[in-house]
């Protein structure tokens, strides 16, 4: 599940209520692994690390992020002001609940073009950024980060040559892939198919079809 909020204690509610009522509906509170953005600059000095940040929030751009945000309304059309509430309906207050609804345009706009801003977000050496990601896993109970790229392609290969190792060393990321393991063994790590107490097992065979068709399926087919 991927998921966020619009701080620690939400994104904490949020996973809480989905394993509490995955348990209420016969599966088991592990049967789900939440995965939030995470947002990583690191550098082999903390000067390295905060320089690169300072370069990524000069090319910043609130008319980028706009055009990826799908929101129901044009904020730069309005005053800074203005309260989110008189803009947005009761429908789409879900949306901006990660921001607070009881805020202005201008501090959503802000919260846009700054790139530190919220909960998934380190800045500075491995060691640092290793420490955080593993707060959050052990912390705030996510499974994993979708990494927020500010550079193409330094993000993913900071990660990769700084970050990874220093994970891998406290065992918190494999070192390598298991020959003819599948997406879901590698997740969940109960083999292949679907673990029995899953609501989909139901359909295995054709459970869910007539009888007939029920009976086709089972008949073997020729080569």
């Amino acid at each position: 599940m991927f998921t966020g909020g619009a701080n620690e204690d939400s994104v904490r509610d949020i996973i809480a209520k989905v394993r509490g009522a995955a348990v209420e509906h016969g599966r088991k509170s592990d049967d789900v692994r939440f995965v939030v953005q995470g947002g990583v600059v690191v550098g082999r000095t903390p000067e390295e690390a905060r320089a690169k940040l300072a370069e990524y929030q000069r090319h910043a751009s609130i008319d980028g992020v706009l055009a990826y945000a799908s929101l129901p309304f044009d904020p730069t059309a309005h005053p800074p002001e203005t309260p989110l509430k008189e803009l947005v309906s009761e429908e789409n207050f879900g949306y901006f609940r990660r921001f607070g609804i009881d805020k202005s345009v201008g501090e959503l706009l802000s919260s846009f073009s700054d790139l530190a801003a919220g909960p998934f977000f380190v800045c500075g050496t491995p060691e640092v950024v290793a420490d955080e990601i593993e707060r959050w896993l052990d912390d705030i109970g996510i499974d994993g980060i979708n990494l927020r790229q500010y550079h193409s392609f330094d993000t993913a290969r900071d990660f990769i040559e700084l970050v990874v190792p220093a994970l891998r060393e406290r065992g918190r990321l494999r070192k390598n892939y298991v020959e003819g393991e599948s997406l879901r063994d590698r997740i969940f790590g109960a083999g292949d198919r679907l673990p029995e107490h899953h609501h989909g097992t139901r359909y295995r065979g054709g459970a869910h079809l007539p009888a007939a068709e029920r009976a086709a399926l089972a008949e073997p087919t020729s080569s």
